[in-house]
């Protein structure tokens, strides 16, 4: 029987460790199932917990909202009372970015001290309604931040007189998000509905990922993002920097957040590890001793086995009669021996049983053959019907999920509406529902709007209506919907039913919203713009009158800066001005409006000031704020500005008047020098107009041809002839008579209307100068003088030279006199026009040199030709020995720069007779003549010898 006990063996071992590694693997697989199970559980809890910690944090502050609302000095107490228990309450609350109060009209004053009106929020009308409600993200009027309002109305003897709302800063609402770990390394993170990363311990990642939209992400995460957007909560996979991630998300309630949180696999898969040793050990303790209890089972058995041998060999040989095998066992091989003897007898019988159920069975099959074949038949009808069914809803399914629009009927006699609803819908539509739920859904702010509209229309009898209004979709929030529904009516006039279709147009709300931002917004700076400004002015002037207060309105401009565009270019002028912004919000208050109006122009405004003081103490800080450099792209640069301020009601009853008296301040203020403030008088508009004038009389004065031309001759000291003349702009008003170039050049230059006079002057000498050379003086020299602003023409050159063609001119005849200071402004540009002036023939004159930057370094760097000194700079040398020592070293180093000298201010021989010891090469002044007519200079050539 060794034989036998080896074969059990070799059955039962195999068999039982097949049976240990199933159930083992069996065990492994639900365990496996459990744990992860468990912790996708205890994952999508956190991230619900965590989201729904949100919300309950705004219950906490809408309960104190509620309770301010009912606060008797908040229902009953002066405009003073309030205002200091809302300063009180935003101090003992650092939560709250701002707290206001407003009446029924949307008039708001807050603890900031700012006014402004809110009539066009949505939390003040619904406030209105009676509620305390938690509004969406909103631009604050007040900071200009992203800030949630909690509102709650505030209730007079049963009557609602206003509205109490606080701010809170969206950015405080999520900081606790950051602080989120799950096991080792997990953490939580903010995705907004686009994809956007908005919160992240990576702050590389926060704001800058898109987990739809961004490069060199996995698609498991996108897939994970799409599957995100279709439920509240939930959980998923996704491989992040290259490692498998465990993730669970939650929809921040009444957000367009999601919490997401995400823990490495390896870290989820610890408690399974463990497991699985474990289970592994017991496997193979068990294997072992099992093993060992069948060798000993084996032996135990085969024994009483032997005696069934001889008996069953009996049987074999087909002996049905068995004797009895004395076995006392009680166990299976007792019963066997037992059993075995009825074995045979019971053959027989069970045959026979078995062929009567085979025929049993065989009428039972046809049986079935017959049932199966009307089956078929049946189900061929019922296949048919199906398909039908199926094209119909095929083709009404293309038609609407083309459109993405739902479509809805209703049943006037049962009140029900059927709907279909398209695909990417977020409405929240059962195919079948009553018309009282759907009404439910809508916004509780329109529902009267839709119901009025609708109930009109069948009044009026009018089969179409259109209506815009907000209902709760999906995910509880609200959405735009713009429905359109026809009315229909039976014979008897009664309304039957009404169909139509409702249409998502959130997205179009939300671009009107921006737009609206942009309208009250600088695009660059983000400050206020011109509109907003003056809305702000408004409801500033509303306090200012209802408490007796002063508004002040300063108007800035940045001194030179289009210097500062002209020479880096529009992008460092650009981050100029956004510097400048900052540092204005930084010498302000928050209830102050710092505002941009276009260019380099800002506005401040400053409501409820007491005195002068309180402007002065802004005013030192914007000039204390100039002097300190501004750094762009590494570099330092420094920049002034001119302030004007106007005061109300002083100096105007209205935004308009204050704008244009404050602007008339700060021109003021730069006209006497840049760099300065000044507050409005009324003598600054007598300047004005005084101004103005004179501006409209030179621009007539050109059209009447007023402007004549006057000349100054320039003597040749060695020879003691005239060698040329410098033309010289005169005003001859018929009213006022001779007016100096002193009164009227300054406005000029300013205006741009020195260019029109500068071309005048230039085509007037030219023609004289042809005309002395055609009356035969053929060597002299005529100087025209000309402005930084005609340097400034992009088409200087050419213009110039088509004067000098139009008047048919030898170009060596003339000589163009140009200040230092204009050189100055921009060194690089200027010498690169004088170079092309100087191509055509045509001599440079540095003017008035001495008394600006006396510029030594630069003269050998400038293509001049003759070098000019300032009349004040002569008129001392006589006395002023060190004066007359720097005009002897200009004239040797100009001489040593083959730079020809000219004197101006000449007015005695003393100073004459100096310069020629000097060997100064010409010079004009009093002394020889003083500017005079054509005729006049003629009669001095008669005496020289010009004439050739």
């Amino acid at each position: 029987m060794k034989s036998l006990r080896l074969k059990i063996l070799a059955i039962i071992i195999p068999i039982l460790i097949i049976a240990l590694v199933t159930l083992g693997s069996m065990n492994y697989m639900q365990a496996k199932k459990l744990i992860q199970e468990d912790n996708k559980s205890e994952l999508i809890k956190t991230a619900e917990d965590e989201s729904n910690s949100v919300k309950l944090w705004f219950d906490v502050y809408r309960q104190q909202i509620t309770t301010y609302a009912r606060s008797p000095i908040i229902v009953s107490g002066t405009h003073e009372e309030i205002m200091d228990y809302l300063r009180k309450e935003i101090k003992n609350n650092p939560l709250y970015a701002n707290i206001l109060c407003s009446d029924t009209k949307g008039n708001a004053y807050s603890a900031l001290g700012i006014s402004v009106n809110i009539a066009n929020r949505d939390y003040f009308e619904q406030a209105l309604k009676g509620k305390t409600v938690i509004s969406d993200p909103i631009i604050s009027l007040y900071t200009g931040k992203r800030v949630v309002e909690i509102a709650a109305p505030i209730i007079k003897d049963g009557n609602i007189k206003g509205v109490i709302a606080a701010s809170i800063t969206v950015d405080d609402i999520v900081k606790h998000i950051l602080s989120i770990r799950i096991e080792k390394t997990g953490y939580a993170f903010l995705v907004r509905k686009d994809g956007l990363v908005v919160i992240h311990p990576d702050k590389k990642v926060a704001n800058t990922l898109n987990i739809f939209t961004s490069k060199n992400i996995d698609t498991s995460l996108k897939t994970f993002g799409r599957n995100m957007l279709k439920s509240t909560s939930g959980s998923g996979k996704f491989i992040s920097n290259g490692v498998s991630q465990y993730a669970a998300y939650s929809r921040v309630p009444k957000t367009d957040w999601y919490l997401v949180i995400q823990v490495p696999k390896q870290e989820i898969n610890v408690k399974l590890i463990g497991f699985a040793k474990i289970l592994l050990a017991t496997i193979l303790i068990v294997m072992l001793i099992v093993i060992e209890a069948i060798i000993l089972m084996a032996s135990h058995i085969t024994k009483p086995i032997e005696l069934l041998e001889v008996e069953a060999n009996r049987i074999s040989l087909g002996e049905y009669t068995v004797n009895s095998v004395n076995i006392n066992l009680k166990d299976e091989i007792g019963r066997l021996s037992r059993t075995f003897e009825k074995m045979v007898g019971n053959l027989k019988n069970n045959y026979e049983e078995l062929m009567n159920t085979y025929e049993a069975l065989e009428i039972s099959n046809q049986e079935i053959i017959a049932s199966d074949e009307e089956l078929k038949e049946y189900n061929a009808e019922l296949h048919k019907s199906k398909e039908a069914l199926r094209i119909s809803e095929e083709r009404f399914r293309l038609a609407t999920e083309g459109s993405n629009i739902d479509i809805w009927d209703s049943d006037m006699d049962s009140n029900m509406v059927s709907f279909y609803r398209a695909p990417d819908s977020t409405g929240v539509y059962n195919p079948i529902d009553e018309i009282s739920k759907i009404h439910s859904r809508i916004h509780p702010d329109d529902r009267e709007y839709v119901r009025k509209l609708f109930k009109d229309s069948i009044t009026k009898k009018s089969p179409y209506v259109e209506c815009e209004f907000r209902e709760k979709d999906k995910y509880g929030e609200y959405r735009w919907v713009l429905c359109k529904g026809k009315i229909s009516w039976n014979d008897d006039g009664k309304t039957i039913r009404i169909s139509g279709s409702n249409m998502d147009i959130t997205e179009r709300k939300k671009i009107e919203e921006k737009i609206n931002y942009m309208a009250h917004y600088d695009a660059l700076t983000g400050l206020s713009n011109r509109t907003l400004l003056y809305d702000s002015f408004s409801a500033a002037l509303y306090e200012a009158n209802t408490n007796n207060k002063r508004l002040a309105l300063l108007y800035i401009d940045l001194d030179n800066f289009k210097n500062v565009n002209d020479l880096l270019g529009h992008n460092y002028g650009n981050e100029l001005l956004k510097n400048v912004s900052e540092k204005l919000l930084a010498c302000v208050s928050k209830v102050d409006i710092v505002s941009r109006l276009g260019g380099d122009e800002f506005a401040i405004l400053l409501p409820f000031i007491k005195d002068n003081n309180e402007i002065n103490k802004v005013l030192n800080k914007i000039m204390d704020m100039f002097k300190v450099p501004f750094v762009l792209n590494g570099q330092e640069f420094y920049i002034s500005s001119s302030i004007g301020v106007a005061i109300y009601p002083k100096d105007g009853q209205d935004i308009t008047t204050i704008m244009k008296n404050s602007d008339t301040a700060m021109y003021s203020a730069k006209n006497s020098g840049k760099n300065k403030y000044a507050f409005f008088n009324t003598s600054m508009n007598d300047k004005v107009i005084s101004r103005l004038k004179l501006e409209n009389s030179i621009r007539r004065a050109l059209e009447k041809s007023e402007f004549v031309v006057y000349y100054q001759p320039q003597m040749n000291l060695k020879t003691e002839t005239i060698s040329g003349v410098e033309a010289l702009i005169r005003w001859e008003s018929p009213s006022k008579g001779i007016i100096s170039p002193i009164d009227f050049i300054p406005i000029a230059e300013e205006t741009g209307l020195i260019v029109p006079i500068g071309e005048f002057v230039l085509k007037t000498a030219c023609k004289q100068i042809r005309k002395w050379n055609d009356l035969g003086y053929k060597n002299l020299n005529m100087a025209v003088n000309f402005s930084a602003r005609q340097f400034k023409q992009n088409d200087l050159v050419n213009s110039i030279n088509n004067i000098i063609s139009e008047e048919g001119v030898d170009p060596k005849h003339l000589e163009f006199e140009i200040t230092e200071t204009m050189v100055m402004e921009d060194i690089d540009n200027t010498v690169e026009i004088l170079k092309a002036i100087k191509k055509s023939g045509i001599k440079i004159s540095l003017d008035d040199f001495g008394i600006g930057y006396s510029s030594l370094n630069y003269l050998k760097e400038l293509p001049i030709d003759v070098l000019k000194m300032d009349k004040e700079f002569v008129l001392d040398i006589c006395e002023n020995k060190k004066q007359a020592e720097i005009a002897r070293t200009i004239i040797s180093l100009a001489h040593n720069l083959d730079i020809e000298v000219v004197a101006e201010g000449v007015e005695n021989v003393k100073i004459l007779d100096l310069l020629k010891e000097y060997g100064c090469d010409k010079a004009q002044g009093y002394l020889f003549s003083k500017p005079v007519k054509p005729e006049s200079i003629e009669k001095m050539f008669s005496s020289s010898s010009l004439k050739r």
